[in-house]
C-alpha cells in the first residue's frame, strides 16, 4: 500500500556477489564493504554517512504519519506563538470556540480525505454541503418535519449527489476536477431553487438549532474518554501482535511493545486528559466535538482494521496494480464519493446548527478552499495513496488557530488570507517532497 513508505532496497545474500562487485581473487581476508550509495558513487564520508543513516531511518518511517507529526509541530508552535502574543489564545472559554469553529471545515476535510487517497478532487463539497443543511432546514421549518426526518433527508441527498458524480467518474472516465466543478454550479443553482423569498431559513427556535450549544455531562465525557483510550490500546496491540516477528528475544520483544502501544497510548491519553480538563474550566466537552471524533475514530478504523480500507489506499497507490489484484477500482470510486457527499452533507447540517439558519452565503467558497487545505495540511497527499483521517482534525485545527489568533491580535482578512495561503503552500511542497520520497524507498532510488 502507499500508505506506508518501505524501502525496497535488497541486500544480496550470504555467498552472493552484490551487483557491480568483482569476485575475491583469492581466499582471504575480505576487504572492507563499500559504504552505502548509489552505484558508481565514491565512498561518503563520516558525516555523509550519518546523513545517509538518517535518510535510511525516514525511509521506515510512514510518509503520511512523518507529514501529519510535522503538522502537529507546527500547530503546537503556532499555539505557542499566540499565547505568547496574548494570553486569551488558550484560555478555556477560547479553546472552546476554537474547537467549535473548526467542526465544520474538519469534517468536509473528512469526507474528503476518502476522495483524495484515490488521487480524485470533488469542488462541490461547498455547494452539496449548502443544499443539503438547506433541505434539512426546509424540512423542519417549512415543511414541518421532524428534526429526525430532515437530517435523514439532507443527509441521502448527500449520498445521492456524491453517487452520482461518482458514477459519471468511473463510467465515463471523465476528469473529478471538472465533472465536480460543474456538480457545483448546478447545486449553486438547487441552492437558489430551494431557497424561499426571503434567501434564509432560521433555526434559532428549532431543536436542531439548540445541538450546537450542548454540552456533554461531565460523568459521561470521562467514560467516552476511558472507552476511546481503551479502544486505542486494543488497536494498538493488535498491530503490536501482528508485527512483532517469530522468535524475537526479549529485549527486542518489550522495544517494540513501548514503541507500538506503550508510548503511543501514554501520549494520547495525556493529550486527551488535558483537552478534557482545560474544557472542564468552562463548560465542558461540546456536543458537536465528540460526534466529530466519533466519526473520526470510525473513519480510522474503517481505513486501518478492514478490507476496505486496504483497498482504498492500493487503489489510490496504483489502480493497474489494484485491478489485477483483483479490486475493483470502480466500486472504490463509487464508496468514496458517497462517504465525501455523506460528511459534506454532515458538515452543512452542523454548520447550520452553529449559525442558527442557512442562506445563501451558506454556500461559500472559501469552506472548500479551507476544507481542502485542512485535508492536505493534515497529511493526506494530493497524489493519492498516502493519508491519515487523524490529518481532518490536525488541519482544521491550525487552519482555526491561525484565523483565531490572528483575529485576537486584531490583524486584517488580508493578513489572514496571506498566513493560511503561506501554510497551504508550505504543505503543499511538503507533500511533493514526501512524495518523492516515498518514490524513491519504493524503487531504490
Amino acid at each position: 500500500m502507499r500508505g506506508r513508505a518501505q524501502s525496497t532496497d535488497q541486500r544480496a545474500p550470504a555467498g552472493e556477489l552484490a551487483p557491480g562487485q568483482a569476485a575475491p581473487a583469492a581466499p582471504g581476508p575480505r576487504p572492507a564493504a563499500p559504504a552505502a550509495g548509489r552505484p558508481g558513487e565514491s565512498a561518503p564520508g563520516r558525516g555523509a554517512g550519518r546523513w545517509a543513516a538518517v535518510l535510511a531511518a525516514t525511509r521506515e518511517v510512514p510518509a503520511s504519519r512523518m507529514q501529519m507529526a510535522a503538522s502537529v509541530a507546527a500547530l503546537v508552535a503556532v499555539a505557542a506563538i499566540f499565547q505568547v502574543q496574548t494570553s486569551l489564545f488558550l484560555s478555556p472559554r477560547n479553546v472552546t470556540e476554537l474547537l467549535l469553529e473548526s467542526i465544520q471545515v474538519g469534517v468536509m476535510a473528512l469526507g474528503l480525505i476518502f476522495v483524495l487517497l484515490l488521487g480524485e478532487i470533488d469542488l462541490s463539497v461547498a455547494s452539496l454541503s449548502a443544499v443539503c443543511a438547506t433541505v434539512t432546514a426546509s424540512a423542519i421549518v417549512v415543511h414541518h418535519m421532524s428534526t429526525g426526518v430532515g437530517i435523514t433527508l439532507g443527509l441521502a441527498g448527500g449520498v445521492a449527489f456524491g453517487l452520482v458524480q461518482g458514477l459519471i467518474i468511473s463510467v465515463f472516465g471523465a476528469p473529478s476536477l471538472i465533472v465536480t466543478l460543474g456538480g457545483s454550479l448546478v447545486l449553486s443553482g438547487v441552492l437558489l431553487v430551494i431557497l424561499p423569498t426571503s434567501e434564509q431559513i432560521p433555526l434559532g427556535s428549532t431543536v436542531l438549532g439548540s445541538y450546537s450549544s450542548d454540552f456533554v455531562p461531565g460523568g459521561v465525557a470521562w467514560i467516552l474518554i476511558a472507552l476511546g483510550v481503551g479502544a486505542f490500546v486494543v488497536i494498538r496491540s493488535l498491530a503490536y501482535l501482528e508485527s512483532r516477528p517469530r522468535g524475537a528475544g526479549k529485549p527486542a520483544g518489550r522495544a517494540s511493545l513501548a514503541r507500538i502501544v506503550i508510548w503511543p497510548a501514554a501520549l494520547v491519553t495525556a493529550v486527551v486528559v488535558a483537552a478534557e480538563l482545560l474544557l472542564n474550566s468552562y463548560l465542558g466537552l461540546p456536543l458537536f466535538l465528540a460526534l466529530f471524533i466519533g466519526m473520526i475514530a470510525v473513519c480510522a478504523y474503517i481505513t486501518t482494521q478492514t478490507r476496505f480500507g486496504v483497498h482504498l489506499y492500493a487503489v489510490g497507490g496504483s489502480r493497474q496494480a489494484a485491478n489485477r489484484a483483483g479490486i475493483s477500482p470502480r466500486k472504490m470510486l463509487l464508496s468514496a464519493f458517497a462517504i465525501n457527499g455523506f460528511f459534506a452533507a454532515a458538515a452543512g447540517i452542523l454548520g447550520a446548527s452553529r449559525i442558527l439558519g442557512v442562506g445563501v452565503d451558506t454556500n461559500s467558497p472559501d469552506l472548500l478552499l479551507v476544507a481542502i487545505a485542512a485535508a492536505v495540511i493534515g497529511g493526506t497527499s494530493l497524489f493519492g495513496g498516502r493519508g491519515n483521517v487523524w490529518g481532518a482534525l490536525i488541519g482544521a485545527l491550525l487552519i482555526e488557530s491561525l484565523a483565531n489568533g490572528l483575529d485576537l491580535l486584531g490583524a486584517s482578512a488580508a493578513t489572514q488570507y496571506i498566513a493560511e495561503g503561506l501554510v497551504l503552500g508550505v504543505a503543499t511542497i511538503i507533500d511533493s517532497i514526501v512524495n518523492r520520497r516515498w518514490i524513491f524507498a519504493r524503487t531504490g532510488g
